[in-house]
């Protein structure tokens, strides 16, 4: 009874939030009580075998399952874009609604932390501007530099910025202060693990460079210059690298990079941004000239989309259920399949920029 007590309370908490069980399935107080009796909970939401579960439940593992990965920051639900020459667009509604904020710059990248509650955006010859409300006021921050890139850890403790002179700038009190470090000549992107330990700088013909100490240090760990689009997931078992007009190199320990993912069919691809989930199962990578591409780990194989040919940005929220791609000229499109398929859900011509979601 006090499993069934403590599950039935999490339930009751969770929907007081007003946001709904992943995956769709349909929940009933039944499906919340369904736990073989002297079964803990901590076997009951850590297994998916049927051994953990009524062997008479209906509804099956699966729902309980579902209730298992619930978050009351359900992912995808913030969705921030920016653009060049215009303005920070924040919605609260899986991205159907934007609110135009700030100012008229050339914003040039934009991310938030995994509850949508930190936000920064920086752009190209001013400042960094960050948001600890959802988006919904900025304030500006650090100096004034041709800033390219930025970057947050899932609790907005711990971000990271980069210039085109090779610099990254590191802040751990959610974007207050900022520390600078001369890394090398010129960045295009950076990623942050969830943690915020692991980082990874994609170069503007320049190299990848990577830091296993929240950005205290940094080691260069390809040989090749050239423009890099890059990602770091698995809380830093897992690194993406993807050079513009050549491949996509996988690494699990960001030291040695002995595969790729291949795209079907091979090709000259100009790669301008990749993105996975929290897990990094699900890839999803922007080409500048072409489609939205999606792919699966471990699988290391690539695919084009349904989406039409542009200038894409793409972001990934934390479970990969939602993946947003926003057309640099374009509008924004949205993705609830791992990538994909793609509908347009903001149909506004804007030169975007950069596109975040939580």
């Amino acid at each position: 009874m006090k499993n069934r007590l403590i599950i039935l309370l999490l339930f009751i908490s969770g929907f007081a939030f007003g946001q709904s069980v992943p995956n769709t399935n349909t929940f009933h107080l039944t499906d919340v009580t369904a736990i073989v009796g002297g079964n803990t909970l901590t076997q009951c939401f850590t297994n998916s075998v049927d051994g953990y579960f009524d062997p008479n439940y209906v509804g099956n593992k699966d729902r309980l399952s579902n209730f298992r990965n619930y978050s009351p920051f359900p992912s995808g639900k913030w969705v921030t874009a920016v653009v060049d020459g215009g303005y920070i667009y924040v919605s609260d509604d899986y991205g159907v609604t934007f609110y135009q904020l700030g100012t008229s710059q050339s914003w040039w990248g934009v991310d938030m932390n995994q509850t949508g509650k930190y936000q920064t955006a920086v752009v190209y010859g001013e400042y960094i501007y960050s948001s600890n409300d959802n988006g919904q006021s900025w304030v500006q921050r650090s100096v004034s530099k041709y800033w390219t890139g930025i970057a947050i850890d899932s609790t907005g403790r711990y971000q990271a910025a980069v210039t085109n002179d090779g610099y990254v700038y590191e802040s751990s009190d959610s974007a207050v202060s900022w520390t600078s470090y001369l890394v090398g000549t010129s960045f295009r992107s950076i990623d942050i693990s969830p943690s915020g330990k692991y980082q990874i700088i994609g170069g503007w013909s320049d190299y990848v460079y990577i830091s296993t100490d929240y950005g205290s240090t940094w080691n260069q760990v390809m040989t090749t210059s050239g423009d890099w689009a890059v990602n770091v997931a698995r809380n830093g078992s897992q690194y993406l690298a993807a050079l513009n007009g050549s491949q996509i190199w996988v690494s699990t320990d960001g030291a040695t990079w002995p595969h790729t993912v291949d795209p079907q069919p091979a090709g000259t691809y100009y790669w301008k941004t990749i993105d996975a989930d929290n897990s990094g199962s699900f890839i999803v990578v922007g080409d500048a000239n072409g489609y939205i591409w999606y792919g699966s780990m471990p699988s290391s194989l690539l695919y084009p989309s349904n989406s039409i040919a542009g200038d894409w940005s793409v972001t990934s929220g934390y479970n990969g259920s939602y993946m947003y791609a926003a057309d640099y000229g374009g509008v924004i499109y949205i993705s609830w399949d791992n990538g994909k398929t793609w509908s347009i859900e903001y149909n506004s011509t804007q030169n975007w920029s950069s596109i975040a979601t939580n």
